[in-house]
């Protein structure tokens, strides 16, 4: 029963990665802008120790997601602007890892299976831009890297 899981988990969403990218409203007053991206990733790797290939503990798979959420808007009669964007990643701002076989060891140490709020967004970037008059204006906001 495991090994159909597992094979169901590799068909199901080792292969998806989804983006999307849209302009929610546009009116004379207001542009509201989406963009959004799913990835998936299969790793599997052996032998990333040690060179001992009767080792197993050198040998590890696991199933992870990256994905992030953005909104921009605009209001068209003051030139003023708004971008927030959520991102989840995981360990080297890679892919978060949901389920693991074995033992998941980088260069920082092991790496345990996300769960729980390990898995919900954080804010990656905000920032206001507010047009004060003609083309000067103030632009605030923070990038987390």
């Amino acid at each position: 029963m495991s090994k159909r899981i597992w094979l169901f988990l590799i068909l199901a969403l080792g292969f998806t990665s989804l983006a999307y990218s849209d302009e929610l409203l546009n009116t004379e007053q207001l542009a509201l802008g989406l963009d959004t991206y799913l990835r998936t990733d299969l790793v599997s790797f052996k032998n990333v120790m040690d060179l001992d290939s009767r080792n197993q503990n050198g040998q590890a798979t696991y199933l992870g997601i990256d994905y992030s959420f953005a909104l921009s808007a605009e209001f068209k009669n003051s030139g003023n602007k708004f971008y927030l964007k959520l991102e989840r990643n995981g360990p080297y701002d890679y892919d978060a890892p949901l389920f693991i076989h074995n033992r998941l060891i980088n260069s920082g140490g092991k790496v345990e299976k996300y769960r729980n709020a390990e898995l919900l967004p954080q804010v990656e970037e905000f920032w206001l831009e507010n047009k004060l008059w003609g083309d000067f204006g103030v632009k605030a906001g923070a990038v987390y890297l």
